[in-house]
């Protein structure tokens, strides 16, 4: 079994709460004014990317390289992620 070390792409909703220090409502807030970019993660788990969640921590836009927004340009955008397990 590989595992691997490198820093993830993707932070669950919990997890951004606890990096961010805000409540899950505040996330959800974050995410509908396109300062947070969501992915969807099957039919009813979603997350935050972890550039978004960087960008803010460091109170700086940033280019995400999964759904390629800018937050804070336009509404929040859902990109779908298909999880295969082998």
């Amino acid at each position: 079994m590989n595992i691997s070390t490198s820093p993830p792409l993707l932070y669950r909703i919990n997890v951004a709460e606890a990096k961010l220090g805000v409540s899950r409502s505040t996330i959800y807030r974050l995410i509908e004014a396109g300062t947070l970019n969501r992915v969807k993660i099957g039919k009813r788990a979603c997350g935050v990317t972890a550039a978004s969640v960087h960008a803010m921590i460091s109170d700086k836009p940033a280019s995400d390289s999964i759904s390629g927004s800018q937050p804070g340009s336009q509404p929040a955008k859902t990109t779908r992620l298909t999880v295969v397990s082998s």
